[in-house]
């Protein structure tokens, strides 16, 4: 016979279960979504919050002019945004939409860069689709990437679509050993070095907005 102490104890145990489960299948439901944008799950990161100090950017551009963030910032605020590739309609998109508007961010004080993991070759393939001097970052090693927090490890089904798409390997373009990405975020970095706005998420449809970014400039 039960008594109302055993009662109570059973309804505790069976409400953690619960619980438990509940909070599984929201892990599991996560790592699939992941999935969906050609993540690996457990090889992506948060990205960098707001307030917080920004990684240095000390590296050449595609036409071999320096990119010294602290330099920059000197003078000026900086935009860095992550793209994927030349391959990726979306990222084109993105970037044509920074590239008309490029006159507009001179005049608020900022200096935008875009950063890819892909090899110099296809980055020059981004240049002469815009026909246009950007700042491009060939960021191969991905250590920029690592270190803004953007980093993901494609899947091999998303590796798969890629080259159905394009007709090459990703790992060939972006001259890897392991095939990397970026969450195509946006941050903007304050004079003071310090990150003012981060546009971030992983359904790489959702990128940042060119008025917002003025509006927060």
């Amino acid at each position: 016979m039960f008594t109302k102490h055993k009662i109570k104890m059973m309804n505790k145990i069976l409400s953690a279960l619960a619980l438990c489960l509940f909070a599984l299948a929201s892990i599991t439901l996560f790592a699939q979504a992941k999935n969906d944008f050609g993540m690996e799950p457990g090889s992506f990161g948060k990205g960098l919050a707001v307030n917080t100090v920004a990684p240095s950017i000390n590296t050449l551009d595609f036409h071999g002019n320096e990119v010294n963030s602290e330099k920059i910032l000197e003078e000026k605020k900086l935009v860095v945004i992550f793209y994927r590739g030349h391959w990726c309609p979306l990222c084109n998109r993105h970037l044509s939409k920074f590239v008309n508007r490029i006159d507009d961010f001179n005049e608020k004080g900022a200096e935008i860069v875009f950063i890819t993991p892909e090899s110099k070759e296809y980055v020059a393939e981004t240049n002469e689709k815009f026909n246009s001097k950007l700042r491009l970052i060939s960021d191969t090693d991905g250590e920029l990437m690592k270190e803004f927090g953007v980093a993901f490890k494609a899947t091999e089904a998303y590796q798969t679509k890629v080259k159905k798409f394009v007709g090459k390997e990703l790992l060939d373009m972006n001259a890897q050993d392991e095939a990397v990405l970026p969450v195509p975020a946006t941050y903007v970095i304050g004079q003071n070095g310090k990150i003012i706005y981060k546009q971030f998420e992983y359904n790489y449809s959702n990128r940042s907005e060119v008025e917002d970014i003025l509006k927060i400039l």
